[in-house]
């Protein structure tokens, strides 16, 4: 138990960080004006003109993609991961050809790190790699000199896309690091100190205190339940809420100074958008008021995560309501009998109406411990659905096919992992955070304000 609460500790600490750095961010096209990639502490944008090679310019500071992904192991494996998919779908485009003949691919972007070698890293011995710099107008690589982009090569695009954002997300992270401290240093020059004396100084004059109902709200939040007599464990909590203060000082301080300036970067949230269709989802049917986007799940209703989802999407629907439309897909093993009877079934009550299919997935996420078939007839009359309907709507298995046919489509997009959700171009999977949708549906400002 405690190791397994040391694990989730890290965890929580990590995402601390990210949530504090990683601000939303709106994924827009070019022509409708900028591309803003962050807005706090310090404002990113796209833009096509930086150097050849140049990943990020604030003022005079240039920052390489190289340079970048050395400051960051996670940089590194997403790079390595990337071109190990580029290389994949290469090998598959060219068929024989590419499993024998020589085979020479240039990828446009930096080596993975220093002293990158192809064959410790998996690609055949057959295929030369040369690396030159990102492209902005979507090229990914260059084939025995053809250009190419995502569309000419056999990605699985759900996975590519996916991997996209989790770089993308990385690079924002560390830059907006790298670029604080740099605005930090030209202050305490300018004050005669050091960053650490700045802080404390002219920062964090007044140490932040931490109440206990700061605790007990924070553990809420993340799901973390101790017992009276985890002390300690309750102080490195109390401690994990402190840095999150002293760090939210610190950022409103960054970007006091740093009001009107822009950083500018050779990235920007993935463009590919994945084709899904309507007709292979539960989804409630469009209408005249309908004007935002579309927000497409992948999920069980018993796994963790998708749990932990569930109540997310539930609070968006309330919150939304016409602003966003969300299609659910069941997603899980063939070998789960339990998911499979509660897949049909939420498929019977959603052919009596689309609302108990969202009442029944709310009940059975806030009880899945208790689910078995009598209380699944239960939660149907307790719904207000037509139990006669549905009872001999389930005995036959009137939508067994239906079911069959969503785990075909998940499979055939190559979403395996459930929770998927996919919002236009964006793809998150695994523990998905409602600020991920708020920011990946555009709506993050609005809704953020009302709060």
């Amino acid at each position: 138990m405690i190791k397994i609460f040391w694990s989730v500790l890290a965890a929580l600490a990590v995402f601390l960080v990210v949530i504090l750095v990683f601000k939303p961010f709106r994924s827009l096209d070019l022509d409708q004006g900028p591309v803003v990639v962050a807005e706090a502490p310090l404002r990113m944008e796209f833009s096509t003109k930086l150097k050849p090679g140049v990943i990020a310019v604030l003022k005079d500071h240039e920052i390489t993609e190289s340079s970048l992904l050395e400051k960051s192991k996670s940089l590194e494996d997403y790079q390595q991961r990337e071109l190990l998919m580029l290389v994949d779908a290469v090998v598959k485009k060219l068929g024989d050809k590419g499993a024998k003949e020589a085979v020479k691919i240039e990828a446009f972007m930096a080596s993975p790190y220093p002293q990158f070698n192809t064959v410790k890293a998996g690609i055949p011995e057959n295929i030369e790699i040369t690396f030159s710099p990102r492209r902005t107008d979507d090229k990914v690589l260059k084939l025995d000199g053809t250009e190419l982009g995502r569309p000419d090569l056999p990605l699985n695009q759900v996975r590519f896309s996916e991997l996209k954002n989790q770089q993308l997300q990385e690079n924002v992270n560390v830059l907006q690091g790298v670029f604080s401290r740099a605005m930090l240093l030209i202050k305490a020059k300018e004050a005669n100190t050091n960053i650490e004396g700045l802080i404390q100084k002219q920062v964090i004059q007044q140490e932040p205190t931490v109440t206990e109902e700061e605790v007990d709200a924070f553990m809420q939040k993340n799901g973390v339940v101790l017992k009276p007599t985890e002390k300690k464990l309750r102080a490195q909590i109390q401690n994990i809420v402190l840095e999150h203060k002293r760090k939210t000082m610190i950022d409103d301080y960054i970007k006091s100074i740093s009001a009107g300036e822009t950083a500018y970067v050779a990235f920007r949230p993935p463009t590919y958008l994945i084709p899904i269709s309507d007709k292979q989802t539960l989804i409630r049917a469009k209408n005249s008021s309908d004007k935002g986007p579309t927000l497409f799940v992948f999920s069980d209703f018993l796994c963790s995560p998708c749990i932990q989802l569930a109540e997310e999407l539930q609070s968006l629907r309330s919150e939304l309501k016409d602003q966003v439309r969300i299609g659910f897909v069941h997603l899980f093993s063939e070998s789960n009998w339990q998911s499979r009877l509660l897949a049909e079934a939420s498929f019977c009550l959603n052919h009596q109406r689309p609302e108990l299919f969202w009442a029944f997935y709310d009940r059975v996420t806030k009880e899945p411990a208790k689910i078995d078939e009598e209380k699944i007839h239960e939660i149907s009359r307790e719904i207000g659905a037509d139990h006669d309907n549905f009872q001999s709507c389930l005995l036959a298995q009137t939508f067994k096919e239906d079911v069959n046919n969503q785990l075909k489509y998940a499979h055939d997009l190559g979403i395996t992992t459930p929770p998927t959700v996919i919002i236009g171009q964006e793809v998150f999977s695994g523990t998905i955070r409602r600020e991920q949708l708020l920011r990946a549906l555009g709506l993050s400002s609005e809704i953020q304000a009302s709060k």
